[in-house]
């Protein structure tokens, strides 16, 4: 079976809205971690996971922080969820789970706006 127009134009509103989704979420990174770019290379290279898709792979994120930071990172993953909270225009509610958590839900919220 072959692709459809609409199946085009469908993965085009999916790829769209990730990569709007992936610049907010950097753009808050950036607020929040005035050397973001030395802290996303570094999880690049430890992990592999390139900066447009760390906020779909918080894990590496997540790990990439706790190298850096320590136990603060628990601490940096709470504000960079409240900002990135701010930002969306949603009620902030503390990630019983991490940052990881909560970056999954805010993308299925997003997405939930994005087709209303």
């Amino acid at each position: 079976m072959g692709v459809g127009q609409e199946d085009l134009v469908s993965m085009g509103c999916v790829a769209a809205n990730r990569a709007r989704f992936s610049a907010m979420f950097l753009e808050t990174l950036k607020e929040v971690l005035v050397f973001s770019d030395v802290v996303l290379k570094y999880v690049e290279y430890k992990t592999g996971c390139p900066r447009g898709e760390v906020v779909f792979k918080p894990e590496c994120l997540s790990e990439g922080l706790r190298d850096l930071f320590g136990d603060s990172s628990v601490g940096l993953e709470k504000i960079l969820a409240e900002r990135f909270a701010a930002k969306m225009s949603v009620e902030f509610c503390e990630p019983g789970e991490g940052l990881c958590v909560f970056l999954r839900d805010a993308y299925s919220r997003y997405l939930d706006e994005q087709y209303q």
